[in-house]
């Protein structure tokens, strides 16, 4: 479209009334010199406020409709700098910049209060957020990030960390409700003007024709808006409060591919792909900061995760996934081994219980939001015809995702806790294939061995923990594990058993 014609798009859609166009007003977040998004930002605010109707989106058949949420990337801003907290200051100083942002009537300090998303006990992190906040408010000038000398100014979002609610908790549906029950729930959060329920709408990100999840997210998203109360977690006995992020499993793409660091990366090369990917705007890098719960000092798995994290974002195009060809795309998920619980106890299926029983169960775990079952789909690296197994393990993943408390593995009396792996047999590969050690190799190579292959982030090696029940204090033992653990997972490809030739496979 040519420029005019975008400008009397803006022009149109900010007029008329519908549309909300404050954000790209010359001081707004989402202000921008490019006359496209400008553009689309506009028309897609008419075609909201109008109702989303087809009719809504025409301007003269200058524009399309489409499925993916375009403004995560227009959504950064142009200046891409804030205002933070120069290292060192007292709280005192804290405190009064705090104090002296927040009382300016500049800066919106909501997401700081006590009840606040963004509420922290750190007052580093309060100050920050306010100074910012202020910073922004005041029109993103030098000198308003002075702050008598106490301020800097950064070129990488600082908040990202502060966002984690310090409470970790959400709130879900109980199991066993009625559809009747989960929809008049649905209708009353989304319906008090407390909960944000835009992306659970039909053309929303997180749409789905799963009753359980969309009831699960719309009281969630009350339970936020409403200040983390645990009355606001009630929804007449139907709710209860997880101390586990539900909505892990509804991250995961369709497609089934993961973007990771090529092994032999030096240090330096993955810190600059964790700051390309985190400083981008399009990954989400919450859960990879120090208080987060994928916070790691292996900085392989950092990067890979932040690389990911990226990949997804951007739209998990090959191309996303490149980093000055440090990276690669793999098939099996490489964060399967960080969700091993430390209590090493699991959930399984009683032996006699009939297929009905299975199958009930299956549907009542995946289907709760509480569970990621992606391994057990027919495409998954678990997947069996053996009922039992497949039971067994979507029963201990509801387990897991509802806190390891013993009431969650109850099913119905169906269900036992036990201490020893019982998923050891299903990582054996259909194809019968297994990367070993090769004869007369040195201990120290076989240590570099198996820490190349457990620090990739691609093998699980949780069994040869020290604790583990594959441990041994053969160290051939324990490195053929872990280099067939990798072979495993990047794809039983010969050159995934290189190690430098000292592998073979049988």
């Amino acid at each position: 479209m040519t420029t005019e014609k975008l400008v009397a798009n803006i022009n149109y859609a900010c007029g008329s009334g519908l549309a909300d166009c404050k954000a790209i007003q010359e001081d707004g977040p989402c202000y921008s010199t490019d006359v496209i998004k400008m553009a689309s930002y506009a028309m897609n605010a008419y075609y909201y406020g109008a109702g989303h109707r087809e009719i809504n989106c025409y301007f003269d058949g200058s524009a399309l409709i489409v499925q993916r949420d375009p403004s995560l990337a227009a959504t950064i801003s142009a200046t891409r700098s804030w205002c933070v907290s120069k290292p060192g200051m007292t709280t005192e100083k804290l405190v009064a910049n705090i104090n002296y942002a927040c009382g300016s009537g500049l800066a919106d300090c909501k997401a700081i209060q006590e009840d606040g998303p963004c509420y922290s006990t750190d007052v580093i992190k309060m100050a920050s957020y306010a100074m910012n906040a202020y910073y922004y408010g005041a029109g993103h000038r030098e000198i308003n990030c002075y702050f008598d000398g106490s301020a800097l100014i950064v070129q990488r979002d600082p908040s990202l960390a502060a966002t984690i609610s310090a409470t970790r908790s959400w709130c879900v549906s109980k199991p066993g409700m009625t559809t009747e029950k989960l929809v008049a729930n649905i209708n009353y959060a989304c319906g008090s003007g407390l909960a944000d329920c835009k992306a659970i709408q039909e053309d929303g990100p997180c749409y789905s024709t799963d009753v359980i999840k969309i009831a699960s997210y719309a009281m969630n998203a009350y339970y936020y808006g409403a200040g983390h109360r645990e009355i606001n977690c009630y929804f007449d006995g139907s709710a209860l409060i997880v101390q586990r992020d539900p909505s892990l499993a509804a991250m995961i793409s369709a497609t089934r591919s993961w973007c990771v660091s090529k092994p032999g990366m030096t240090t330096e090369k993955l810190v600059e792909n964790i700051n390309y990917a985190c400083g981008s705007g399009l990954a989400d890098c919450k859960a990879i900061q120090e208080d987060g719960p994928c916070y790691s000092t292996d900085v392989i798995k950092m990067a890979s995760y932040a690389m990911n994290a990226y990949y997804y974002g951007a739209g998990h195009r090959e191309i996303n996934c490149y980093f000055d060809g440090s990276a690669l795309i793999v098939h099996h998920d490489p964060s399967l081994a960080a969700t091993i619980s430390a209590t090493r106890s699991w959930c399984v299926s009683k032996p006699g219980m009939t297929t009905e029983k299975l199958v009930a169960n299956i549907n009542y775990a995946c289907g709760s939001g509480l569970a990621d079952c992606k391994s057990i789909q027919e495409d998954g690296p678990c997947y069996s015809t053996d009922v039992i197994k497949m039971a067994s393990y979507a029963m201990n993943a509801y387990y897991y995702g509802a806190g390891h408390r013993e009431i969650n593995c109850y099913f119905d009396g169906s269900a036992l806790i036990v201490h020893h792996d019982p998923s050891l047999a299903a990582t054996i590969s259909a194809t019968r294939s297994w990367c070993v050690s090769k004869p007369g190799m040195t201990t120290e190579k076989l240590v570099v061995n198996i820490n190349y292959a457990c620090g990739s982030g691609l093998a699980d090696c949780k069994a040869i923990q020290e604790d583990g029940p594959c441990y041994s204090t053969d160290v051939i033992k324990m490195a053929s594990y872990a280099m067939n653990t990798y072979y495993y997972s990047v794809g039983h490809r010969e050159i995934n058993c290189y190690f430098d030739g000292s592998a073979l496979i049988v």
